[in-house]
């Protein structure tokens, strides 16, 4: 019986993680979406507002116009910014491809191949026949 407890007790912790997770990724799914709309709107609005109707040529329209360019385009550049703040695993990935090899002493070698064995594994399957 102690041993159903433990199982229970662990698929509930699971269960609970997961739906952590699926929040967490939905939050972010809508705070991207936000954060382009946001981005994309004025530029939208300026070449709605030329195309259909009498957008005024003069300074402050031409500056509006430079300022809408640059949020729409700069979306680009917020969406990693997102992602670093958002997710640990973006986070984790992005200190591994920017580390820089050079400092870094080497790993012994039952080490690297505990790694590759532990990447071979969880990418590909095995079957036992």
């Amino acid at each position: 019986m102690n041993v159903l407890y433990h199982l229970h007790k662990k698929v509930k912790n699971i269960s609970r993680k997961s739906q952590r997770s699926k929040r967490k990724t939905a939050q972010t799914v809508l705070l991207v979406i936000a954060v382009f709309l946001i981005s994309w709107l004025p530029h939208h609005i300026i070449t709605m507002w030329a195309e259909f109707g009498q957008f005024p040529l003069n300074n402050a329209s031409f500056t509006f116009r430079i300022i809408s360019h640059c949020l729409a385009y700069g979306n680009s550049c917020i969406n990693p910014i997102i992602y670093a703040f958002l997710s640990e695993n973006f986070r984790k990935a992005c200190r591994q491809v920017f580390t820089c090899k050079f400092l870094l002493q080497p790993a012994p070698a039952e080490k690297l191949v505990r790694i590759r064995m532990e990447n071979f594994s969880t990418t590909h399957s095995t079957t036992n026949v």
